[in-house]
């Protein structure tokens, strides 16, 4: 600073040192508050996403002596027994030991002196501890087992805590499992606790174990109490965990804890989330204890993010220094510059200026690769996750059952970056068209075009009259089993629907009609010669009958094609093409038939057949244009890597990520992969690529326009809203009873109509089964699919029929019905069924599972009338006496001029509340305390019953819930003999009264377009189920399997498939089914139309066999 005066420079330096020191001061303020407190909590505010922990449950005994057990423990330490002088003051002290807690330790003062009393009071208490006797019942599907703790208030059980390792009794030091769950949004979260005696309950965080301070829920007999919580939950962010625990102050589950301390709330170290709850208590007469939300925060605590200090930081350099970051970049830029110049003057180098630039780039990219990034890993994939699992990966797995959960998640930010295949891109464009952002495409490296693939119209050049001129000639197709360029159904009659207009068809009958037949109608009209391979419906059935009617659309397919194949001479093979590829063999079938044809085929194979393998035929072909113009097969067009014109062009698949994130993420893989291919070799970034990407062959190519997936797919290809779409057939009604069952339906409806199934679906939500029941009945709904048990009623009462039967996993016995008959083994008389009349009967429900298993075992063994359609007076009137819960508020006679008394059915039934001194019930719910499974194995042990119809799934753990011993009670079995054990153990398949399906798709029976529906669940099985592997799925929506995290919508978890409702599929449980209703479906004598009927114009042969196929017992 030349002609400066020193005292301005001294000035200056002060006021820059000061500065500087402000700078400094505020930053390193804020640092030490980042390291003391490293984390930040938020409210999460998107409440219909909201999965809440339910609470933990500590319950005791008032009184936690078993006598039994205290005359057994008096004998063992003192050997005294009942009656002796010595046998009151011992049972004093054993009940003093089992009773005392924490805050009640007085009782001891009568026994300090006595050493003969010198045992351990830890194993005395267990030892006379009295056995858990609670029924639970959850608001959602649980199978959950009490742990027997030893807590501040001695010996209880505790259920839904991770920290019950460290209490337990049995204690294994390791926590397997999580805190159940419940979704905010379903309104209906609560847990019901039914005791036979006194019990005090501690509700506390599942992430703790109970204080003896804390708020207790004391019950008394003949007393119900119902207690609403308020839950405020504090979770832990992912980033958490790479925290110190002496930082983030909390341990997680399995992180291994010091000697002699327990994960409690009032260590040093809890557990990483915390569970808070404020409950009220209101007494009211009744005999059970009920927990129920009605208020859920769910806080987030999150790692404070380093980045946030920097921007503390830079304020403070604003204020102070009037800086910004672009100033600190020039100021190392400059100290930079000057270095390497010195170095460079000193060395006699010389280097250019762009050397800096490229350093300095490279410094800031290094900047953003230590971002950890959450990638959506398939479950059915757990090796990847685990080679992911690498020190230094910058990668975390994130398990998702589909790429659908994957965009969920992402919509969400509950994880960052997932894959998805060009279908998908497809539909996200139609159901998060902003909602994220796409960061790359992926393309195969020995395809340059701009586009997946592009399904163009190939003619000869003398063709005239645009699309109408194609009317009455040949039709060249690659088939519908063509998958090496994954066209989908719509892509495959694209063409067809906008030359033949197969979408349209007003004047049709479509009664008894399947989509595809209209379709066929239409097209043959069109195209009287055509080569179509390949099959044209999902239901095999159908196809041969199809094929059959439509014989002149596989005319040109060759000799003995069978219309599943081209059998054309194809000549000699030339390289480079492949003579067996379905799109050369169509241009083939084009050259072969002259003028007046046109082929339907991919452009890649255009280019490859005029270019390679018939050169010479090229410029008498052009391709025609949507618009009805020809664009003639020059040599320079055949060169381009574009049509001139397409009927279709596909947008490839891609990597797509969070909005919020997009740019850090692709900034990541952008260092992961810096040329977009494989990096090789065994490090985490090529098994991530290998994953997710795919092998060799695969480039990802980065868009640094960061598109939503609306604006990246309608740049190529666009679907006419499936609202505005044209059909032959009205769109079918899916009646769902929930929030996310109807979330998924409409996922499911979307992902069907991209693809081109048809007909359309509509998803009609609706309360619960029977508002969907009576809508299908009314025509204002369908069809849906319900457990078994609605079989019954669903046929009586609403008319309806099975239009599929839902396969079940053959791993898993719990997925089928399995109903036995339990009988007292104190009953020597009963040894047939026939010894069962007049005696007294309980069922799980009124028409369900095992009231039909019953009335069938006891028809075939000839006890109960076959010529009897009343199915309330039949069983009524054989047993002096039951509880089959609903059978007055089910319409229970097939005639309405039925006179029987249905209130018979329910004289052994019990409320659970005694109201007006009236002691009857017949409700179809847990007011009924003989309703469903469990209550029909607490009306066995009733002494005044004689026999049971329930189910085998949890029958063991229910029967101990009950505090009720297997052994005695034995089976009575269908072939009229008794089990050769008591118990249910040695039950065997043979003995059970129903081995059956456990759910079906039930539709009106007179409903018209029954075809049609069968139709669309057999595509929807095709291309959503397990029929396809997820590899080769254009949409990967596992429609059999949990959907967002919940089970159990729209089909059980269970299901594998669809089976037709005949007894001639190979299914047994579904063949059993059938026969478990046929004679109801004599009674009814109505049966729907069959896809038989659809075989028309056939041989009689042809016809018989084609029925016997596809006959269905209507119900």
């Amino acid at each position: 600073m030349p002609r400066r005066h020193w005292l301005e420079r001294v000035l200056w330096v002060l006021i820059s040192g000061s500065a500087i020191w402000g700078v400094v001061e505020v930053s390193l303020g804020q640092f030490q508050r980042y390291n003391e407190n490293p984390t930040v909590v938020t409210l999460e505010k998107d409440f219909r996403s909201w999965r809440f922990a339910l609470p933990g449950v500590t319950i005791c005994d008032q009184d936690r002596v078993n006598p039994e057990k205290m005359v057994q423990v008096i004998k063992k330490h003192w050997q005294v027994k009942p009656g002796d002088n010595k046998y009151a003051y011992y049972s004093r002290f054993v009940t003093t030991v089992a009773n005392s807690d924490l805050f009640h330790l007085d009782g001891y003062q009568e026994f300090m002196h006595d050493e003969e009393l010198d045992v351990d009071l830890y194993q005395l208490a267990i030892d006379v501890s009295p056995e858990q006797q609670v029924k639970t019942t959850w608001s959602r599907d649980i199978t959950a087992k009490w742990t027997p703790v030893m807590t501040e208030a001695g010996v209880c059980y505790s259920i839904n805590s991770v920290a019950t390792a460290d209490v337990a009794i049995n204690n294994t030091g390791i926590v397997t499992f999580d805190p159940f769950t419940c979704k905010y949004s379903s309104l209906s979260c609560y847990v019901m606790f039914e005791s036979p005696k006194p019990i005090d309950i501690y509700v506390h965080s599942p992430y703790d174990i109970m204080e003896l301070t804390s708020l207790v829920s004391r019950t008394f007999l003949t007393l119900n109490r119902i207690t609403e919580l308020s839950v405020m939950e504090t979770r832990t962010g992912r980033e958490v965990r790479i925290l110190r625990p002496q930082r983030r102050r909390c341990l997680y589950n399995d992180e291994p804890m010091g000697k002699d301390r327990q994960r409690a709330s009032r260590v040093t170290l809890p557990a990483c989330g915390v569970w808070r709850v404020i409950a009220s208590n209101s007494p009211i007469l009744a005999e059970y204890v009920v927990f129920a939300t009605n208020n859920v925060s769910t806080l987030y605590s999150e790692r404070y993010p380093l980045w946030i200090s920097s921007v503390s930081f830079g304020g403070a350099a604003g204020l102070f220094l009037g800086a910004s970051f672009i100033s600190f970049v020039e100021i190392f830029y400059f100290i930079l510059d000057k270095i390497i110049k010195a170095f460079q003057k000193k060395s006699n180098i010389k280097c250019s200026r762009m050397g800096y630039k490229e350093f300095l780039f490279i410094f800031l990219v290094g900047s953003v690769t230590g971002q950890i990034h959450r990638v959506c890993i398939s479950t059915s994939n757990p090796v990847l996750c685990q080679s992911l699992d690498k020190d230094g990966s910058r990668a975390v797995c994130q398990p998702v059952e589909s790429r659908i959960d994957c965009a969920l998640r992402l919509a969400r930010n509950s994880v960052d970056v997932g894959v998805f295949s060009e279908e998908e891109m497809m539909l996200l464009s139609q159901m998060q068209p902003n909602d994220n952002r796409v960061i790359a495409t992926i393309r195969d490296v020995s395809r340059p075009e701009p586009y997946a693939f592009e399904a163009v119209a190939v003619v000869p050049n003398s063709h005239t009259g645009g699309l109408e001129g194609l009317r009455g000639g040949n039709y060249c197709h690659p088939g519908f089993d063509e998958a090496e360029v994954r066209w989908s159904p719509r892509v495959l009659k694209t063409f067809e629907r906008v030359v033949a207009r197969t979408d349209r068809c007003p004047d049709a009958n479509v009664a008894g009609k399947t989509a595809e037949e209209l379709e066929l109608e239409t097209l043959t009209q069109f195209f009287p010669r055509a080569c179509r391979p390949g099959p044209w419906s999902a239901n095999t059935t159908v196809d041969t009958n199809l094929k059959g009617r439509f014989s002149s659309l596989c005319s040109l397919c060759g000799e003995n094609s069978g219309c599943s194949q081209y059998t054309l001479d194809m000549g000699v093979n030339v390289a480079g093409v492949s003579n067996n590829n379905r799109h050369i063999q169509a241009l083939e079938c084009l050259r072969t038939n002259g003028n007046n044809s046109v082929a339907y085929v991919a452009w890649q194979h255009v280019r490859e057949y005029f270019t390679s393998r018939n050169p010479q035929d090229a410029e008498q072909y052009s391709l025609l244009c949507e618009d009805g113009t020809l664009s003639p097969l020059t040599p320079d067009v055949l060169s381009a890597l574009t049509s001139p014109c397409a009927f279709v062009r596909q947008p490839w698949s891609a990597i797509v990520a969070a909005s919020a994130i997009a740019s850090t993420v692709q900034a990541s893989m952008r260092s992961w992969w810096p040329n977009g291919a494989n990096p090789g070799g065994n490090t985490w970034q090529a098994i991530l690529f290998n994953g997710i990407i795919g092998g060799t062959n695969a480039r990802v190519i980065f868009d640094d326009t960061l598109p939503s997936p609306a604006n990246y797919t309608s740049a190529v290809r666009n679907i006419t809203n499936i609202d505005a779409t044209t059909s032959c057939l009205p769109a079918r009604r899916w009646c769902t009873i929930s929030i996310q069952e109807h979330t998924k339906c409409m996922w499911l409806r979307t992902a069907a109509y991209t693809l081109g199934i048809e007909p359309p679906i509509s998803c009609q939500q609706r309360t619960n089964t029977f508002e969907c029941l009576q809508d299908i009945k009314d025509e204002r709904a369908d069809f849906i699919a319900t457990p078994a048990n609605y079989g019954y009623i669903s046929r009586q009462h609403y008319q309806l029929s099975a239009i599929k039967l839902v396969q079940n996993t053959r791993s898993d016995p719990a997925a089928f019905s399995r109903v036995v008959a339990l009988i007292k083994d104190s009953q020597q008389d009963i040894t047939r069924f026939e010894n069962l009349r007049n005696r007294k009967a309980c069922f799980p429900e009124f028409g369900g599972i095992a009231y039909m298993a019953f009335v069938n075992a006891a028809q075939e063994r000839g006890v109960l009338s076959a010529s009897e359609c009343d199915y309330a007076r039949v069983v009524g009137e054989f047993f002096n006496g039951t509880c089959a819960p609903g059978a007055i508020d089910a319409t229970h006679a097939i005639s309405e001029s039925s006179t029987f008394d249905a209130k018979t059915l329910c004289s052994v039934c019990k409320p659970t509340v005694t109201v007006a001194e009236s002691n009857f019930t017949c409700a179809y719910d847990y007011t009924n305390m003989y309703y469903g499974n469990n209550g029909s194995l607490a009306c066995l042990a009733d002494p005044e019953t004689d026999v049971a119809f329930v189910e085998m799934q949890n029958i063991d753990s229910q029967l101990s819930s009950l505090g009720i011993q297997g052994s005695q009670f034995r089976a009575l079995c269908r072939n009229n003999t008794l089990a050769l054990a008591n118990g249910t153990a040695g039950i065997d398949q043979a003995c059970l009264l129903a081995y059956v399906v456990d759910s079906e798709l039930l539709a009106r029976r007179s409903d018209p377009l029954l075809n049609s529906l069968s139709v669309l669940l057999d595509n929807l099985d095709q291309y959503f189920g397990y029929n396809a592997a997820s590899g080769t799925q254009h949409i990967n929506l596992e429609m059999f399997s949990a959907f967002d995290g919940i089970n159990d919508l729209l089909f059980k978890n269970t299901a594998v498939g669809l089976s037709e409702p005949s007894t001639e599929t190979a299914n047994e449980p579904a063949r059993n089914y059938i026969e478990l209703f046929k004679h109801l479906d004599a009674c009814t004598s109505v049966a729907p139309p069959s896809l038989a009927k659809a075989a028309r114009n056939y041989s009689m042969i042809t016809l018989f066999l084609l029925t016997a196929l596809t006959r269905v017992f209507i119900f």
